[in-house]
């Protein structure tokens, strides 16, 4: 049982620390998380732009050979892939803004003098997404971290303070692990993967659903001796005639 305990303990501990550094992380160094979201915004805005982007004028394009337009076709979305990917870079504060500013330049005499127009509404587009997209990411950020960290610190609590119910709070306690160690990729190794889980409508609130019953699971064994959780155990190692038995605690 004490081993149970300090396992829990040193799980929760962790948890804590990556969940609250990288909140502070967050609110401290906001330049450099920008810098580190630029790849993911540039494929938010990528997405979201492409049906109103030059690309769409192909489709007006006739009397030329099928493979002439998909040529086509794939050399705009190259060069719109490339100048969204420069006027994302020109709107983050972390970079060099002149450097960024003349490639931008560069890139856009590159571009058909017919479809110019096109890229400098584009641009317009660019600016107005950023924003919207940076806004909302760092927004679902501080929730996914926050509520983390709230969850995180109740099964502390738990582990601190009661004891008996250590081996009950152990697989609460290993699913939160898989969640921070998660988290640790995307701050250690860029995943931009992360990013879209808590971006995602979707996944987000599935995410905090998931959550709410893993908090209150973590009530059950605070207020009601763990009987739930007891239950539930018993139901599942029944399912897989693992032989394990649970009692309330």
């Amino acid at each position: 049982m004490k081993a149970w305990r300090w396992i829990n303990i040193a799980l929760c501990l962790l948890g804590v620390f990556v969940f609250g550094g990288m909140l502070i992380y967050l609110h401290s160094l906001p330049n450099d998380f920008e810098a580190r979201a630029q790849a993911f915004i540039t494929d938010r805005i990528d997405a979201e732009l492409a049906a109103d982007g030059p690309m769409s004028k192909l489709a007006k394009l006739d009397g030329l050979p099928s493979d002439r337009i998909d040529a086509l076709r794939v050399n705009l979305a190259a060069s719109t892939r490339n100048f969204i990917h420069l006027a994302v870079e020109a709107l983050c504060t972390c970079g060099d803004r002149a450097a960024i500013e003349d490639a931008l330049l560069t890139a856009y005499d590159a571009i058909e003098l017919k479809l110019k127009p096109r890229f400098e509404v584009l641009r317009g587009m660019v600016e107005a997404k950023y924003h919207a997209v940076f806004d909302e990411l760092r927004r679902d950020i501080t929730i996914f971290l926050g509520a983390n960290l709230i969850v995180l610190g109740i099964a502390l609590i738990l582990a601190l303070f009661r004891g008996r119910a250590a081996r009950h709070l152990a697989p609460i306690s290993a699913l939160l692990t898989v969640t921070t160690l998660l988290t640790s990729n995307w701050y250690l190794f860029d995943q931009n993967w992360v990013l879209t889980i808590i971006y995602s409508d979707y996944l987000g609130w599935s995410y905090l659903v998931f959550l709410g019953v893993v908090f209150l699971l973590l009530a059950d064994i605070a207020l009601n001796q763990a009987r739930v959780v007891s239950g539930i155990f018993n139901a599942v190692s029944g399912a897989f005639g693992a032989g394990q038995s649970w009692s309330p605690c």
